[in-house]
């Protein structure tokens, strides 16, 4: 496991240096090309890591709360790498590398490569609703920097500051719109990932919920994520109100997955 743990480290480093040079983007308008070449070599290297994890342990990096979460570090990676070729937008890479930079050091500091797998996680059921809600929640990320930029630049131009974000964030529309739909995929994950979820406690446990804290804060977080979705669908909610029920969100999410599943779940370990 040295190399995989030698990859690990070495992917940080490159999130860390793309930060820095999305940051130089974001005051200058300079290097935009080179952080976008560093981040994709730090996903590179992160992709080997995960697939020589998976090849040398016969198992997806899902297991525990530090595998899971460098998973979804190199989910949201993703995510926001191809919005970014699609979009062409690299004014979110900034705040993206600085989160990818921020777990990816937790996973590192957590991580115990020697440690067993128990038995109920090692079958397909487990690997697919652990994806699942990673995917969610790399989708949650990206529509969280959305509405939080949303806001910071609706508090700007109605307050007639027109100061750095202002010059440089795309427009409210286009932040609205990349949040929403982050939101509605996010929620379509986030969904079936419960889902599959219940049907391995159903197997695993004999039982398919159980009240445990971890469990009620997510079902919480879909409740938050639903009622946003509906807003928008039905009663036609955007801009502010979507925005800061996107933060909300977001933040239940990153309560549940550092907070609640390493001090509250009883049941529920990554």
């Amino acid at each position: 496991m040295a190399i995989v743990l030698a990859l690990h480290f070495g992917s940080l480093v490159l999130y860390l240096l793309s930060f820095l040079y999305y940051w130089r983007f974001f005051v200058t308008k300079h290097s935009g090309r080179t952080a976008t070449l560093i981040l994709l070599a730090g996903l590179t290297v992160h992709s080997v890591m995960l697939v020589l994890y998976t090849a040398q342990r016969n198992i997806l990096p899902l297991g525990q709360f530090a595998l899971a979460a460098t998973s979804f570090v190199w989910l949201f990676g993703l995510f926001y790498f191809i919005q970014e070729f699609l979009l062409r937008e690299q004014e979110f890479g900034v705040f993206v590398t600085a989160i990818l930079s921020i777990v990816q050091t937790i996973s590192i500091l957590t991580v115990d490569y020697s440690r067993p797998l128990a038995d109920i996680l090692q079958n397909v059921m487990f690997e697919v609703h652990v994806a699942f809600m990673l995917f969610a929640y790399a989708s949650f990320a990206l529509g969280f920097i959305a509405a939080l930029m949303y806001v910071i630049l609706f508090k700007e131009i109605q307050g007639h500051r027109f100061g750095l974000f202002y010059s440089r964030l795309p427009s409210l529309e286009f932040l609205d719109k990349l949040n929403l739909r982050s939101v509605l995929i996010g929620l379509a994950f986030l969904t079936i990932g419960i889902g599959f979820g219940m049907l391995n406690a159903g197997e695993a446990w004999g039982f398919f919920w159980e009240w445990d804290p971890k469990l009620t804060v997510v079902f919480i977080n879909w409740v938050i994520y639903l009622v946003l979705g509906i807003s928008h669908l039905l009663l036609n909610w955007r801009g502010q109100r979507t925005s800061l029920l996107s933060i909300l969100g977001f933040l239940m999410v990153v309560f549940s997955f550092f907070i609640v599943t390493n001090f509250a779940s009883t049941i529920h370990t990554f």
